[in-house]
């Protein structure tokens, strides 16, 4: 191949963001200032100096945006060249930012609805750094190369490293894009309609309306005397007892509608699907998204309960990967919302066959609610003394904030379990809301064991584990016999003791350590 030729190739492998990304810049400006814009430009007519110069300020402001803007478009090209990603970008400053792929751990596609009628999309790129721009954003570029990214990642990943020359033989972008052929997906889970009405009415979604209705009215409070209508409504629906009920009844009625829609809005056409390499998950009506992200990235497995879903048996799964996605990186690793805890246990083997889930976990023994009970409360100590120094006369609310840290403490005796199930370790522990987090051995960073002096006196400790997520993830499970935290340690040591300690020197520091 004649260097003209490779230059061309290389050229066509350029890509830019769509030109509707100066438009939608310029639009998140405008509605992100529409309070001030409508204050100075409609409803203050008049000619004083301040109003001149403050839409002098605005004009600039807003033709700065549309410069900037545009200058963020001509400079932004990605292109991919053979193992990297390469990214130009910048306004008034340029840079060049170079992507292995193989640090690429998952691939996130964010449809706005205003983007689905011109066929767009935004692609986030994962990687495992922990720096701020650990992600790579491609905001408004076209679905056919949101698809060509996916495919041409995950062709990589799956291809021996030998082998890399091909893929872009294998892979065109465009109506007519091929790859060679993947293993099928299959599909795990489908969301049904009685689950997002059930996840709705079981949430805090309707509380939501409050905040929104108070910024609206902190908003447009300049300008409207809201306060004066809120009053006289007050007034008006106070006068009869029936007409105060019917109102009381219509807002939680309104509010539980508003946590339906955007409980329904958030999670309506939600799915997982996998392969054998991949997970793939899609959700959202109007504003859609998807992310997948290879199975051997995920490190470590979390069951979430919150108190209310908690009587109910609902549990929401969540993937601990190598790697974040930013601002989004809770959702992004979120395998199930909310799902029956029976139902989760069988899908979490379906998707990653790795992962066994063990149901029989070890109890902490009575040693454990002794201590927690007589553990001191520092936060307990330190609202009393308020109360007795500034409002010694609400003496009364020392005792009942004591009982429920003691009824949290017990909550916690009662939901914590451990158990050792080769090569798993599972922990769960919470009073209010619960959490079990399963790790595999060889995934596990750190595992380290912690005793306090009232602790020693129990023969209890504190065991914790660190995953090698992005951000780090650290789960730990308080007052286990100290005996079986030992057990846990030598059964991370075991293989590892090449690397760093012979087995003798780590039993050594283990009988240090009980000492």
């Amino acid at each position: 191949m004649s260097n003209d030729e490779a230059t061309t190739n290389e050229e066509a492998k350029r890509f830019r963001l769509h030109p509707l990304t100066i438009l939608f810049s310029l639009g998140k400006s405008v509605k992100d200032f529409i309070i001030p814009i409508v204050i100075i430009f409609v409803l203050n007519n008049g000619e004083s100096m301040f109003t001149y110069y403050a839409r002098i300020a605005i004009g600039l402001f807003f033709l700065y945006i549309l410069i900037s803007s545009f200058l963020h478009w001509l400079n932004f090209r990605y292109s991919f060249n053979n193992n990297e990603l390469q990214v130009n970008q910048g306004r008034f400053v340029r840079k060049k930012r170079f992507i292995q792929l193989e640090k690429i751990q998952g691939v996130q596609l964010n449809t706005h609805f205003l983007y689905r009628p011109f066929g767009l999309t935004s692609v986030t790129l994962d990687t495992a750094a922990s720096s701020s721009d650990a992600s790579i954003k491609l905001e408004l570029i076209k679905r056919s190369e949101a698809e060509y990214i996916k495919k041409y990642i995950a062709s990589y990943n799956e291809k021996p490293q030998d082998d890399e020359s091909s893929i872009e033989n294998d892979t065109e972008i465009g109506e007519g894009a091929s790859v060679k052929q993947k293993p099928e997906k299959t599909l795990h889970y489908k969301i049904r309609g009685k689950d997002i009405v059930f996840a709705a009415f079981t949430s805090t979604s309707f509380i939501a309306l409050i905040p929104i209705l108070f910024g609206l009215f902190s908003q447009f409070g300049d300008f409207i005397n809201v306060e004066e209508y809120v009053t006289e409504a007050y007034q008006m629906v106070s006068q009869t007892v029936v007409l105060l009920v019917i109102t009381i009844i219509g807002l939680i009625i309104i509010s539980l509608l508003f946590g339906l829609v955007t409980t329904y809005l958030t999670y309506g056409n939600y799915q997982v699907e996998a392969n054998e390499e991949r997970i793939f998950v899609k959700k959202g009506v109007l504003t859609q998204s998807e992310w997948t992200i290879a199975k051997k990235k995920v490190q470590a497995v979390k069951f979430t309960k919150t108190f209310v879903r908690r009587w109910f048996g609902i549990v929401g799964v969540e993937l601990v990967c190598a790697g974040s996605y930013g601002d989004d990186k809770v959702e992004s690793t979120m395998l199930v919302p909310f799902m029956s805890e029976k139902k989760a246990m069988k899908l979490l083997p379906e998707v990653l066959p790795e992962f066994q889930v063990e149901e029989n976990m070890n109890k902490l023994p009575k040693q454990a609610l002794y201590l927690k009970l007589l553990r001191p409360s520092y936060f307990w100590l330190i609202a009393t003394a308020v109360l007795i120094i500034f409002w010694s006369d609400k003496w009364y609310f020392s005792p009942i904030l004591l009982a429920v840290i003691i009824l949290l403490r017990i909550a916690d005796y009662v939901h914590s379990r451990y158990g050792l199930f080769h090569p798993f370790i599972q922990m769960r522990s919470g009073s209010f809301s619960v959490e079990m987090f399963l790790a595999e051995k060889r995934k596990i960073e750190e595992l380290s064991i912690s005793q306090s002096k009232l602790q020693k006196l129990f023969g209890l400790s504190t065991l914790k584990i660190a995953t090698r997520g992005t951000p780090v993830q650290h789960a730990d499970i308080q007052d286990i016999p100290l005996s079986e935290a030992i057990r846990y340690y030598e059964w991370y040591a075991e293989g590892r003791a090449k690397k760093s300690l012979s087995q003798n020197e780590q039993v050594s520091s283990i009988s240090n350590f009980v000492q």
